[in-house]
């Protein structure tokens, strides 16, 4: 209804926005041929529109979707190209992801040295991110829960390296 009705409004952002939305329900679903179409569609008219901010989103959100079907040379490109453009627009939140999700496909592909700066990167985006919070350490926890992914890939990274010391660093400044 979302579609139709910004649709019928000639809102092309608003379009690309819910298209977006739709590839996400879709990729939550495990119908990633499906949302791929969505995130291109949104893809495309973000780019006619100039949106680079929504553009590093859907970039990212394609990588992800690669990244499921286990496609990681794919996934990869689509993140780093994601990180790059969310770099140069300031877009904290969608870099930590895009670096996120690079560093999951650096895993896949074996290349662990690059996946740890990945990740690395990831969770000093993150505790930037944290010193913008306003409130008390009750807000802080909350804005927190859902941006750990970091740490606990991190985490798993460096055990699978056997380095158990710094995976406790990196467990503990999740807290």
């Amino acid at each position: 209804k979302s579609l139709a009705i910004r649709e019928a409004l000639k809102d092309r952002a608003g379009i690309a926005s819910t298209l977006d939305d739709i590839g996400h329900l879709n990729s939550g679903q495990g119908d990633y041929p499906k949302a791929l179409e969505f995130f291109q569609k949104s893809l495309a008219m973000r780019e006619a529109l100039g949106n680079k901010a929504g553009i590093a989103r859907t970039l990212r959100n394609i990588g992800v979707a690669h990244g499921k079907q286990g496609y990681y040379s794919k996934s990869l490109e689509f993140a780093e190209r994601a990180a790059s453009l969310a770099r140069e627009t300031g877009g904290i939140e969608t870099f930590w992801r895009s670096r996120l999700t690079a560093g999951a496909a650096y895993v896949a592909l074996k290349q662990s040295a690059l996946a740890r700066q990945a990740f690395e990167e990831a969770v000093n985006a993150v505790e930037t991110l944290r010193t913008y919070v306003a409130g008390g350490a009750q807000e802080q926890q909350r804005f927190f829960e859902s941006k750990i992914s970091p740490y606990h890939a991190m985490v798993e990274l460096l055990i699978a390296q056997n380095n158990p010391a710094e995976s406790l660093t990196y467990a503990e400044r999740a807290r």
